[in-house]
């Protein structure tokens, strides 16, 4: 019966070609040798893509069939090109053998991230220097490392880094990992715009936590993923609870900066339109506009995460489909999603949140539907709807979060249908509470400070609720 719904399943050509895009990205490392040239990858990967263009071409229109070649070869390129770099730089050290290599410079691409007393790096090498040998050479590879958290500041991303005390390896095909105990040092950021933004980010978190107490501390990490300043206790009663992908910036989180912006922009429109009533599509756009731009900033200081990227990218196209009339389908746009995703960065087809990400809405787009019309009909439909998306995303992955985490809490089924919308509530709220205590200049924070302490009593009691329900372990 499960088979039906996916039997019935219009093949579009951007589906295919997302699927090989990803799929290929995904073996390529682990079937590919690392002796494999740079050139050689690249034959490799173009074909790949192409063969799956050209099998589903003949069924597109002439427009679509051009667009769908171009993203192919653009995911080809792209993926072939980054593939390539990395095979050929793996175990050569970029001039310089891997075993004499002990000191990294380089600028970090992403937010530091805590990982218990150390905090997770991802820094794009490019130069290496052998201390022993007082050699250096240029390099161009990306490392991530576990390292003790440097000092009280923050490590943001575009910021120049120097790490020393490593040992490289190139064991894994394509891959360059890094052993030792290490040590970061932080320098100046690569520009304005990178600076801009970390002093941005830092003023956010700084507003987010002067309202004190653990509410603040669960409150920037849903509104900006930064886990630095929750217990781990907290995040394994989300996890218990099912609900540990709450923590994890996705379309939530796209979806109400969008509603509030775009409500801004719906404002303006209308102030517009009394202005000048003939430019009445131009005001519509423009609230539109606002809305989506919104996002990109918000992704911007949040981090480009895969999760983000994913919903993001999803938002523009559908909001460019409907400015231009042109009817959307959800699988479309979820697949041509992934095709910018890989194309602009193939590297995050191995991360496991944009796995989940795309795994989860694929089984909520599929099996969502069909299981929510199986479901008692006297049951409200925003409930029955509600249910179906949830079995839908456990479905799809289950297998993937048993694979990694070894254990799966099926409660999270039941525990979404409260805790999304109360986590909404909480995020809503707590955007509220900073604006009247920032407006108020702290005349009113002891009131927003007791408010998101008594929403944040609540989450807690849900996840302790939730969280009596056993899991399933592999």
């Amino acid at each position: 019966m499960m088979a039906g719904v996916f039997a019935r399943t219009r093949v579009e050509p951007a589906v295919v070609v997302a699927a090989a895009a990803v799929a290929y990205l995904l073996a390529a490392p682990q079937v590919l040798s690392g002796a494999v040239s740079a050139g050689a990858a690249l034959l490799l990967a173009a074909p790949a893509l192409l063969a799956a263009a050209a099998a589903v071409a003949a069924r597109a229109r002439r427009r679509g069939r051009w667009l769908l070649l171009a993203a192919a070869a653009g995911c080809a390129l792209a993926g072939g090109l980054e593939l390539g770099t990395r095979l050929w730089q793996a175990g050569r050290g970029a001039g310089l053998p891997l075993a004499v290599v002990d000191e990294l410079h380089g600028v970090l691409v992403r937010d530091d991230r805590p990982q218990g007393a150390a905090a997770g790096y991802r820094v794009a090498v490019d130069r290496v220097v052998s201390t022993r040998l007082a050699a250096q050479a240029s390099a161009r590879f990306t490392v991530d490392l576990t390292l003790p958290v440097a000092g009280s500041e923050r490590g943001y991303r575009g910021r120049r880094v120097v790490v020393s005390g490593v040992t490289l390896h190139g064991q894994a095909p394509g891959r360059i990992a890094v052993s030792g105990g290490g040590r970061l040092t932080l320098a100046s950021y690569v520009g304005p715009a990178a600076a801009a933004r970390a002093r941005a980010r830092a003023a956010v978190e700084w507003m987010v936590l002067d309202q004190g107490g653990p509410g603040a501390a669960l409150l920037l990490a849903l509104l900006l993923g930064d886990r630095h300043h929750l217990r781990a206790e907290e995040v394994e009663a989300f996890r218990r609870a099912g609900a540990l992908h709450l923590l994890a910036l996705s379309g939530l989180h796209v979806g109400l900066v969008y509603a509030l912006a775009a409500a801004l922009g719906r404002g303006l429109g209308m102030a517009g339109m009394l202005l000048a009533p003939r430019w009445q599509r131009g005001w519509l756009a423009l609230a539109a506009a606002v809305g989506v731009g919104a996002v990109f900033l918000y992704v911007e200081l949040a981090g480009t995460r895969p999760s983000l990227a994913r919903a993001t990218v999803m938002l523009a196209l559908a909001r460019l489909a409907a400015g231009a009339g042109r009817p959307t389908r959800s699988l479309n746009v979820l697949a041509l999603s992934a095709i910018v995703v890989v194309a602009t960065d193939p590297r995050a087809v191995q991360e496991l949140s944009f796995q989940l990400s795309y795994a989860a809405l694929f089984g909520i787009l599929q099996l969502g539907p069909w299981t929510a019309r199986r479901l008692p009909g006297w049951l409200p439909p925003a409930l029955r709807s509600a249910v179906g998306m949830a079995v839908g995303a456990q479905a799809t992955t289950l297998p993937l979060v048993l694979a990694v985490f070894g254990r799966v809490h099926p409660i999270g089924v039941v525990s979404g249908l409260v805790m999304v919308p109360y986590t909404a509530l909480f995020l809503w709220s707590g955007i509220a509470c900073i604006a009247l205590s920032e407006l108020s200049r702290g005349a009113m924070q002891p009131l927003t400070h007791d408010l998101l302490h008594l929403l944040y009593s609540g989450l807690t009691m849900l996840n302790d609720l939730f969280g009596q329900a056993p899991g399933i372990r592999w």
